[in-house]
């Protein structure tokens, strides 16, 4: 077996043990919390999410178990507002491991669910969840790596969401975020989506070697998370961040990519994991947020 062909698997050997752990700046929609207090310096910041929160192989790594950056973006916004943080987010989370489950990280250590991280003294609350829930990033790596070295090169999943698995998010969605709100009843909640990997017309490049019928099921899956997510802000009163208003700019394929795209020799070169936000992308979603908090602080 040639050198190269080698040194790919055993990259995708790598990047298989992340992804299982994994899966699993524009202007803000939604409304916020009519209570939502003054974020003063010194008050408690609870951050909940996947790995598109903990931002996993991006420097500085803070938890080995959970694949948290000390670089994500609830660290940003915590420096910039010197807010005590609580970054309970960890790789490969779902909501049920927001709210109820005992998930297991890369060490093997149980972890306790995310929930109990919020505390009645909470005064911002983050929530980046859902993608895990629908199979979204597992999908994009799994394909792309078929579609690179072969049908049985990687043994992920890769279905597309159903109309029942959105609603199901949906529901799951409105629970955490009405769960947050009885734990920490004068929170400022915010909903934070997920950065797109693909654009509007789904369209692909070597960063994203997936075929047009993979690519527009996979977009058709972010948009419907995207759409839930909206959902359960209408149904809470939680604010939506959405980071990247002009999608076309911040793909996998766009000129300023937030997200990284798959790679070989090695996926994870040095970029952050296949599918996620790169280091551009968390300080845009931080920015996002950052507008959010001080256009609310100013007005209140």
């Amino acid at each position: 077996m040639p050198t190269a062909e080698i040194a790919s698997r055993r990259s995708l050997r790598r990047l298989a043990a992340v992804a299982a752990a994994c899966t699993t700046a524009g202007i803000a929609t939604g409304t916020a919390h009519g209570n939502s207090p003054l974020i003063e310096a010194g008050t408690t910041y609870v951050a909940l999410g996947s790995s598109y929160a903990a931002g996993p192989a991006l420097e500085p790594i803070a938890d080995i178990d959970c694949l948290r950056s000390g670089s994500d973006y609830a660290h940003q916004v915590a420096d910039r507002f010197h807010l005590n943080l609580v970054d309970a987010t960890c790789s490969g989370a779902t909501s049920a491991d927001i709210l109820t489950n005992h998930q297991h990280g890369v060490t093997g250590r149980s972890l306790a669910p995310q929930i109990d991280a919020v505390t009645s003294d909470a005064r911002l609350v983050t929530i980046t969840i859902g993608g895990n829930d629908l199979g979204y990033v597992g999908a994009l790596t799994t394909l792309s790596c078929r579609n690179t070295l072969g049908p049985n090169a990687c043994s992920g999943k890769a279905v597309q969401a159903t109309a029942a698995d959105l609603d199901r998010v949906k529901s799951s969605l409105t629970e955490v975020v009405n769960t947050v709100r009885a734990k920490a009843p004068d929170a400022t909640v915010m909903l934070v989506d997920y950065l797109p990997v693909l654009d509007v017309h789904a369209e692909t490049c070597a960063a994203v070697p997936l075929t047009p019928d993979q690519a527009t099921a996979l977009r058709a899956t972010y948009t419907g998370l995207l759409a839930a997510t909206q959902h359960a802000a209408d149904a809470t009163g939680a604010t939506v961040v959405r980071a990247a208003a002009d999608e076309s700019q911040h793909t996998a394929c766009g000129p300023q990519p937030w997200v990284t795209g798959f790679e070989l020799p090695n996926p994870m070169a040095g970029k952050g994991a296949p599918y996620h936000p790169n280091s551009s992308g968390m300080a845009a979603v931080a920015d996002a947020i950052t507008t959010i908090l001080g256009h609310e602080t100013t007005e209140q």
